[in-house]
């Protein structure tokens, strides 16, 4: 498949998530941005968030679902509300996870200006994931992270605190990235 029908198909996939509502609002500016760039396509992407999972640590990821997601920070009230109404029997994980996104490139050549704009912003997480002779796949994610088991935390409003200020961090360097030049 060429790069051209390749990237045309990937936009047309875009537009009806965005369409159906499928696509995090927060991070629809950054990848139209990047779309616009001749030679880069954005493949998938969330903003980040805070969310509740269910998970068994002995099944892996077979098993995660999530309970309830925030792509943003989060008031400690609602979400104490929404921790203490559990009741189901697997264990559930208090997450923070920064921005994620996938972008093809054209070339090795595209791919290295992109990774380098993305660097020189701090971002450090992000490299070649594949190569094809048509197109490059490229992965980045944010810095900053949490994964504890719920039910080991005794007061939350502290680890709130920072999630709020980790995410808070994670959409500036969104915001970051959406005013380069792609």
């Amino acid at each position: 498949m060429s790069w051209k029908t390749f990237k045309e198909a990937k936009l047309a996939a875009y537009s009806k998530a965005k369409e159906k509502g499928e696509v995090d609002s927060l991070i629809v500016a950054l990848v139209e941005k990047i779309n616009m760039n001749p030679d880069l396509v954005s493949l998938s992407s969330c903003s980040g968030r805070i969310n509740l999972l269910r998970f068994d640590i002995d099944e892996r990821k077979s098993t995660a679902e999530f309970f309830v997601k925030w792509h943003g920070p989060v008031d400690k009230e609602e979400f104490e509300m929404r921790l203490y109404s559990y009741t189901e029997k697997m264990q559930l994980w208090f997450k923070v996870e920064p921005f994620i996104f996938h972008v093809a490139a054209k070339d090795v050549h595209s791919a290295e200006r992109f990774l380098e704009k993305i660097r020189k912003l701090g971002v450090k997480r992000g490299g070649i994931q594949t190569m094809a002779k048509e197109k490059v796949l490229m992965e980045v994610q944010g810095n900053d992270a949490i994964s504890v088991p719920a039910d080991s935390v005794e007061e939350w409003g502290p680890l709130i605190n920072i999630a709020n200020r980790m995410m808070e961090r994670n959409l500036d360097v969104l915001k970051k990235l959406e005013k380069i030049k792609w």
